[in-house]
Parts: structure tokens; sequence; C-alpha cells
């Protein structure tokens, strides 16, 4: 490694010439046989523990006879998932693994039984180890995939298996050819946190491996050749391999015969960390920062530095270490660094690794192989800020990740250039909503902000916690609500919907009630209308009360103000009973337990019980409450009742295994139960369609926008025979009174509603006979070929809780009644964009992979989501023909230019372009289609289909604009329209237009504040199947200023515009 590399494919282990990780390993193992690779924590002589070496053969061996013994096992399967505790074991069957030529699949045991099984399902596994510690976890997971074999693995015999000749067959069971087909193969897959949903599985080749083990030696060798890591060097990853980070630093070591250590446990105290350095000889050292920050602690005397201060470097992994704590460790004389990287790009960007450094210790700058492929693209209105984005063909780039439409990859982090030109960067943050916390965990606010909204006690709310130790809530509550309860009865509903909250999110993202900060009554919130609260411009506001809550929870009250003296001396006095007692009541206060459960074996674990790293603090402080000197690892040090009461008596013990809690998201759950009731509602049915008999159509919505042109369309049809309209309201009203006024409003032809081809009924969807009589019901089950449901709640302010009270027992009874053994009636959904919208750069016209993640993340969008794989289902498993059209954003018709005036954009548009004389500028490309376009084409869907037996994976349609524009072209047709104005920035329209409280735009500030955000980075929805049986899509006009035209000369009619 003595050349300095400027780019991935000249790295000296080349990817084009070793082809595959495992190959790149066994010639390391030919090199440096009998040096030390590995260093773990075991049982050394005389009953004692101690850290024990295997060399590069040893392990090789190890690894190796342990594929022969499992060849036979995953014989047939491409793919191997894994569950365990990270430990030299663990390593070894990931060498087996890649001996066997599978890939693996890393599984984090914090994953919720759901979440594991729905990793199975998205890489195509169907073979999962276990170790017996997640047996049931594991055989759970397995049991919901069809046709998954889950093997529990038995003790690790290490020292037994040491003693193993090299199986006599390897050479023959294993297959040692590799070439240029294995560059690109999957090696390994890394799943993703389960911040935004269920975790994301993230394919590694053996390409993006290569580079990668060599991209942070490389950084360092780049820099000063002394502190690249060298042979004999001694490496301590405190991450687990199911991280990226950690997989990585089981593997870069051997690319210059060095070692790496194992630590006894996850996550490790303090103590073991330097004891494992101090031991080892440890050189090097990979960590998230929150074990950098326990490890401060710790550091009493100057010689508790020393096995910090040996080391060449610190990186710095999975999130940001804090300035403050980098500046701590660097005044006394510790190297530490910050590496930016992700699972989907590879390390690329680090900081300075020398002990003398030109700039301060937090400024990063590009790897010089990864300079090439990276590029720092501006950021609207923020002339200091740079967006990170990695190109298509960067060999450090893993498969299938690329999220725009050129095949890059944009990494959403934001960055501050120190000088222009400089290319030395300090790290800012996310673009997006996802909160990076200080221990590597990363939190998706928005569904635990949804469940919050959900009471209504509480007006607004938001979540935060980046860069920090926990989350935290703001809430504002609702006074009306708030003023017939008393202070106790206030507190009670909030944290009841804090507890709700919690009940789906990961626990690393659990608030906790101490956490949770109630506005005064005469304090606000800034907020949209839409009900959401612009984070960053709360967190500004209530800076000072966010900085003590933060301090207080963490440092945690101290005992003289919570505790006299009295009290504070009798603690002193108390027993091993009374001490046992005392922890006892404390551990079941936060963990919501029976105290005898911790009296009954003291020595258990509270990890093992459900603590965690954030518990961890509430308990310490508990306690910190009647004692003295509690330092903030103190849980961590001493995992247990006797652990601790001796502790706090004088006397110590050895720490216990950490595990983390599960998690369980609410649209799965959902979703999963209308499954199971359609599991049990529906037989598989039985289909022979007449190829040319007429139509009739139960239609919902026909009093919408969409639904009376739909309707329009329906009744022009000469392949329909008649159309039952669904209606809200009582029987006896003037429903057809209501449909004639829908098609008088936007200008339809109001005779096509006198004949007997259309019938308005009583709509009550919640009742399992619609509202009708069973007689009624029974005639239009016989009757009725087509459903459209085209009715749905618009409020994205709702969670999906709610969407599933008041639109999925109505959607679910409408498909009760479209369903029948024989011929079932074609079922319709307008779903929406929203339901896809965070799958990618690009959307297929196909049924969606089972994963919320792609829904965006509000009620309205989950809801589509869970209907979409609810059709889905019955289509694939019932035979059920159920279709849905995905729609997008609507804009007028383009015959007259009906757009309802109270809408956002034809409100911005005039309020813009005539009174302001502003509009604002943006970087967008906008498919707004017309609403008689998107309708036509949804009937066209409707009756074309009618014929066709259920084919899931083609039944799926996009009712887009085809012909995208952009933002600019909208600008440029209001010029053309006579509109004069300047185009400014977002941030100056917003200026403007707060200083216009008369500006019809003025009450919706809030929420533009917001849609600017939502429009950036739009996907496209391809249509190329949707134009196929609906042509009339392609012929649908651009926003172009004839379309404009017809707008404001209907608004004008309306009094709009003038």
């Amino acid at each position: 490694m003595a050349t300095e590399t400027t780019s991935f494919e000249n790295f000296p282990i080349k990817y084009q010439e070793t082809f595959a990780l495992i190959n790149v390993f066994e010639k390391q193992v030919e090199k440096f046989a009998d040096q030390v690779y590995v260093r773990y924590y075991g049982r050394i002589e005389n009953g004692k523990h101690g850290y024990k070496t295997l060399t590069y053969a040893e392990v090789d061996r190890v690894a190796t006879n342990l594929a022969c013994q499992w060849k036979n096992k995953v014989k047939g399967y491409k793919t191997v998932a894994f569950m365990a505790d990270q430990s030299v074991q663990y390593f070894l069957c990931v060498l087996a693994c890649l001996k066997l030529r599978v890939t693996f699949l890393a599984l984090s045991p914090r994953n919720s039984e759901t979440a594991v099984a729905n990793l199975l399902a998205k890489t195509d596994c169907h073979f999962l180890f276990a170790t017996n510690k997640y047996a049931t976890l594991a055989q759970s997971a397995a049991a919901q995939v069809d046709g998954t074999t889950c093997e529990v693995l038995p003790s690790f015999d290490l020292v037994g298996r040491l003693r193993q000749p090299l199986n006599p067959l390897a050479s023959k069971i294993l297959d040692k050819h590799f070439s240029e087909k294995d560059i690109e193969q999957t090696c390994a897959i890394i799943h993703s946190s389960g911040s935004t949903a269920f975790p994301k599985p993230i394919r590694l080749s053996n390409r993006y491996l290569i580079c990668g083990i060599q991209s942070i030696p490389r950084h360092a060798f780049s820099q000063d050749p002394s502190i690249a890591p060298s042979f004999g060097d001694v490496q301590l990853c405190c991450l687990p391999i199911f991280h990226m980070s950690g997989f990585m630093g089981s593997f870069n070591m051997s690319l210059v015969g060095g070692s790496n250590v194992y630590l006894p446990k996850f996550p490790p105290s303090a103590r073991e960390v330097l004891m494992a350095l101090e031991v080892n000889n440890g050189t090097h050292m990979l960590a998230p920062p929150l074990i950098i920050d326990q490890l401060i602690p710790s550091l009493n005397e100057p010689q508790d530095y020393i096995p910090l201060q040996k080391l060449k470097y610190i990186c710095v992994v999975g999130a940001e270490l804090d300035e403050k704590t980098g500046d701590y460790f660097h005044a006394n004389k510790v190297n530490v660094c910050n590496v930016y990287g992700m699972t989907e790009i590879n390390f690329l960007v680090g900081g300075d690794m020398r002990k003398v450094k030109e700039n301060k210790w937090i400024i990063m700058s590009p790897m010089k192989a990864a300079n090439p492929y990276i590029r720092w693209e501006p950021v609207e209105n923020e002339p200091k800020q740079r967006a990170l984005v990695v190109r298509g063909n960067c060999p450090a780039l893993a498969t299938g990740v690329s999220n725009r439409p050129d095949g890059d990859y944009d990494t959403n982090d934001l960055f501050m250039e120190i000088a222009e030109g400089s290319n030395q960067w300090r790290y800012l943050g996310r673009k997006d909503d996802t909160l990076a916390m200080k221990n590597g965990e990363k939190t998706n606010p928005v569904p635990m902000e949804s469940a919050i909204r959900a009471s209504p006690i509480v007006k607004l709310c938001t979540v935060i916690g980046e860069g920090r130790e926990c989350t935290a809530a703001l809430i504002e509550l609702d006074k009306d609500h708030a003023f017939g309860c008393t202070p106790q009865q206030m507190m009670d509903e909030v944290y009841e919907a804090v507890a709700k909250a919690n009940e789906n999110a990961p626990s690393h993202s659990h608030l906790l009630n101490q956490m949770v900060y109630v506005l005064p009554f005469d304090f606000h919130l800034p907020h949209t209308d839409k009900g959401t609260v612009p984070r960053k411009k709360a967190i500004r506001m209530y800076s000072e009360v966010i900085d003590k809550l933060y301090t207080d929870f963490i440092n945690g009250p101290a005992p003289a103000a919570n505790a006299s003296k009295t009290q504070q001396k009798s603690t002193a006095t108390w027993t091993a009973d009374e001490i046992d007692n005392y922890l006892s009541q404390a551990a079941a206060v936060v963990l919501h337990s029976d105290p005898n459960v911790f009296l009954k074996d003291p020595t258990s674990s509270l990890f093992d019980l459900g603590l965690n790293s954030l518990l961890s603090i509430q308990l310490r402080n508990r306690i910190a409450q009647s004692f003295d000197n509690v330092p903030q690892n103190f849980l961590f040090e001493h995992p247990n009742i006797e652990s601790m009461r001796n502790a706090l008596m004088g006397r110590s013990e050895e720490a216990q295994e950490d595990v983390v809690a599960k998690h369980y998201m609410e649209t799965e759950e959902i979703l999963e139960k209308y499954i199971r009731m359609a599991k049990r509602d529906f037989a598989v049915a039985k289909t022979n369609y007449p190829k040319d008999a007429k139509q009739t159509v139960l239609l919902t919505g026909a009093t919408g926008a969409v639904g009376s042109f739909m309707l329009r369309d329906l009744l022009q049809s000469d392949k329909v025979k008649k159309v039952y309209c669904l209606v809200r309201g009582r029987k006896g009203a003037d429903l057809m009174g209501r449909i004639r006024d829908a098609f008088s409003d936007r200008m339809l032809d109001s005779s096509l509603l006198q004949s007997d081809r259309v019938e308005a009924l009583p709509m009550n969807l919640d009742d399992v006979y619609l509202g009708f009589s069973q007689e009624v019901y029974n005639r239009l089950k016989e009757e009725v070929t087509v459903v459209q449901a085209c009715a749905w709640l618009l409020d994205f302010n709702q969670p999906v809780a709610h969407y599933e009270k008041e639109c999925l027992v109505g959607f679910y009874n409408l498909i009760k009644f479209a369903y029948k053994e024989e011929n079932p009636m074609h079922f319709h959904h307008v779903s929406s964009i929203t339901a896809t919208a965070k799958y990618g750069a690009v959307i297929p016209e196909t049924p969606m992979a089972r994963d919320p993640y792609v829904a965006m993340p509000m009620g309205y969008g989950q809801s589509k989501y869970i209907c979409e794989h609810l059709m889905t289902y019955l289509a694939a498993e019932k035979n059920f023909p159920c279709y849905m059209e995905r729609l997008g954003q609507v804009c007028g018709d383009s015959a007259h230019g009906a757009w309802n005036t109270s809408e956002q954009f034809p409100i911005m548009i005039v309020s813009g372009g005539t009174l302001m004389h502003a509009m604002p500028k943006l970087d967008t490309r906008i498919d707004w289609i017309p609403l008689n376009f998107a309708a036509s084409a949804i009937a066209k869907i409707m009756v074309d289909t009618a014929a066709d037996n259920a084919d899931a994976p083609n039944a799926v349609f996009h009712i887009v604009n085809p012909q995208e524009v952009m933002w600019t072209d909208i600008l440029e047709a209001m010029k053309q329209c006579g509109m004069k104005f300047r185009e400014v920035s977002v941030e100056e329209w917003i200026k403007i237009l707060s200083e216009h409280e008369d500006n019809p735009a003025y009450k919706l500030m809030s929420f533009y504040e917001s849609a600017f955000n939502d429009l950036t980075d739009c996907p496209h929805w391809n249509t190329d199947k949707t134009i196929q049986t609906a042509p009339m899509l392609k012929d649908a006009p651009s926003f172009n200023k004839d379309l404009l035209n017809k707008y404001i000369s209907y608004w004008r009619k309306e009094g709009f515009c003038n």
C-alpha cells in the first residue's frame, strides 16, 4: 500500500483483478498465515478470562470447516440471514457464508419480528441462522415468510473447532474459482435502522466491499503514511458487524497484516474499551459518538488517557461527534476525527487524521479516490450550503440505490465549505426530517408526531433529537379541550398520547415523559395550515427551553434539590436488602414492570429485561436523587441489581449484555389485520367474464371534482349500461340534486343526468349493507359489475388510525360487496401518488414491495398504501380483479378552465401575479394533469378492463401528466398572460407575503413554506403502460399560457381575479 490513489479503480487491491471479497481475504491469509488476526475475550487459564488470539490461518481454517459443514444446509439458497450478538464467532460465520458464495444478510437483533419477516421477504431470503438467544424472534419471523427455514445454532465451541484439522475435501466442496462475473454479485446485505419505516435492505457488491475496506486506510495514507494501518497494527472496532462500519472494520486490517479486537459484549462499557486498548496495544479505533462520550467519565487520572493517546487515530462513524467532545479529547492529546459515509455510498469524506492538523479537527475533505465521483450542488436560498451528490458510476456505490433519473445518488446531506474553493467541508445535517441522533441511530419523527396529535388535548407538536442523546417533544395544547381539565388531567392525557406514539416507534426513538415540554397557554409553536410544525424554526424559537430540557435530563436533578440532607445521609446507612428494594422499585417504574421481577434474580441484566441506552439515563437519574456521585455510564458498568448495590456500597461487579426493545409500525399492523380478514372472508374466485357485455358501475365520490367528471365520461360511454352513485346523505334527501349542483359548478352537461341510466343512492359505508336494506344490497350485488371507490377523506393532518376509522372500514365493506365466488365485480380505487412518493426517483407502474417507507409519512398516503396492498393481495391470491389508479396533482379542466379558487395554487398564481407582483423561484418538475383528462383516463381504464381476469402485476395505472414542465414554465406562462412580477427567492416571497395580511394567500403562508420543500426532488411516475390503455393521457396539455388563460377567465367569472 505504498502509492497514493486518486480513484477507486487504482486502489492497491483492485476489484477488477481480485473479483470477490472472500478471494481478497484468502490471498491475505496466504501472505500473513502465522500473524495474529483476531483478538477476542474468553476463558484463559485457571478459570480466569482475558484476551486470546487467532492467527490468519486459524481463522481461515475454522471458517472453511464451518462452510463445509453448512454446505448441504444452505444448498439451493441464494441468501442466508444471520441473527446473533457481535462476537468473533459472528465473524467466522460471515466468512463461512462468503466461502459458500451465498449472499450474507446481516440482521440486527433490535428489529421487531415483523421487521425481520419484512426483510426476509424483500431480499427473497428463505434460510435464517440464529443463536439460541434470538431463537424465538427468528423462528416467529421465519414462520411469516412462506418456505423459510430457521436453524438455531448450538453453542459455538471455538476451542474444539481449533483442534480440528482442515477438512480434506474442502477444495472439492467449496468453489474457489472467481471471475469478472463476481464483481457485481451481491456479497452482503446490510439494512437501514428502520427509522423511516421497516428497515431497508441495501445490497453490497464485491466491488463495493473491496473499495470500502480500503477507503479509510487510503485516506489516512494520503495524509500521512505513518498513521495508516500497517503490519502488526491492532484495531478496535466498537460497532457490530450488522452495521456497515462494523462489517468493513472486520476486514480492513487484513490488508496490511494487522489484527482486530472483538469486545466481550455490546454495547461495551468504558472500562471494557480502555482495557481492550491497553491489553492489546491498540493502534486504531472505530466507534460511534456515543461510545466516545461514555469514555469521558472514566478518564479521571492522567494515566487513564494513555491507551487513547497511543492510538494513531480514532475514527468516529455513524454520526458526527459533538464539537465540544472532540475539543476535549484533542486538548488531552487524543486524536479523534469524523468520517462521513452511509451504507448506500461507503466512506467518501473524512477528517484530518494527522495528529498535527492544518484545520480544526471537525473539518473534513473528500477522500482522494472519491473526488471524481462526487459533486456539491447549490442549495436554494442557502448560498453557503451544498448538497452532496454521488455519481451513479462511483465504484463505492451500493447496488440499486440510485434515487435520481440519471442514476446518481442524492445523499440528502448538507455541508458548508469553510472557504470557497478549499474543498474542505463542515457537515451541517440532513435535508429531510430524519433525526440523526448522537448514538448513531436515526428517528423518523413524523409518525410519532401524528400519533401525539391524534389526542384531543394536543393542538400542535414537534419531535426533536438531531445530534442529541434522545428524542424530546414540544407540545402546544388545544385550549378548548384543556380548559375543561385539571392540570393533572392535562398531563395524564399528554403522557397517554406520548405512550401511543412510543408503541410503534423503535426503542431508541421513544419519548420519555420528562423530555416532553408543554408550552404555556400564551406561547405557540410555528405551524403550517396543514398543522405541521417547521422543526428548525421551532428549535430556534425555544432553544433555551430545549437546552435546559436536555441538560436537566442528562445531568439529572441535583440531590440537594430533590432530597433532604437527612434522606441522603440515611441512604448511606441502608442495608443491602434496603438498597435492593429501592433499586428494584426504581427499575420497575422506568420499565413499567413488577419490582419482584428484579428481586427474584438480582444478577439478571436489566438490559435483557427491556432497559436500553435511553431508559438507562432515566434510571440513572432516579438513583442519583438518593445517592451521590452516580456517573452517567453507571448502568452500563453495573447492569443488574446486585452489581449496582455493590457499587453503591463501595464494591463492583462485571457488566452484562444489552438487549434493545422491539418496535412496530402501525400502518403494517392495520394492513396485516385486513389481509388476515381477507384470508378468512374470501375464497379463490372463479372467473369467466363475457367479452362484450355492458357494464353497471357503482361509483363513490360523484359530487367531487374527479368523481363528477368521471360520471360524465361513464354516462357518455356506450359500454356502460347504468351508474349507481353513492352519495353521503339520508334516505329521502335530494341526492341527485347534489350531483346536478356538482355538474353545474364544473360546467358539465347536466342533461346527462336526466336519464334512468344514473341513480343516486344514500351511502353509509360503515354499515355492512352500505346503508341499504338487505334486499336492495342483494339486488345491487347481482346487478353491478364494476365498483369505483373514488371518495376519500382529504386531511393531511390525520394519522393512519383516523383513516382506518373514517375510510378503511367502509372500504373493506365495499370490497365485500364487490366480491362473489364466481365473477366478482371489477374493483377500482383512485389511489394517490402519496402512496409511493418515497419509493425513489422513478416510480414504476407496478405494485410496490410491501414496505411502508414508500408512502408519504402521513395518514392519507399510508391509508392509500394499505388499500393498494390489500387489493394486490386480493388480485394475486384470491383471483379478485382489483385495479389502482394512482392520481397526482390535478389542475382545472382544459375545456372550461374550472379550477377551484380555494386551492393553494390558484390562490398563489393570482396573489403573486396580480397583487404582490412577485413569484418564488423553484427548481422542480410539474406534472399537473387537467381534471378532465385525469377523469377520462380513469373511466377508460374501468370500462376497458371490465372483462379481464385478475392480473396483479398489471393492475396499477399512473394518472399524471406525461408532459412534464418546469416551474419556470409556469412563471413564463403567467408572464405571457399579462402578469407582471419579479422572480424572487422563496424566503423573500414569504417575507413579502407576510407584510400583506389582506392578501388571500396570507392565510396559507405557513402552508407555502412547507409546500416549497415538498416540491423539490419530485419523483417521476412512469405512464407508458397507462397510455396504452388510456391513450388520451398522452394528449393532456402541459401547463402553458393557453391553459392558464382559461383558468384566469374562469376565476374572473367567479369574482376571484379582477
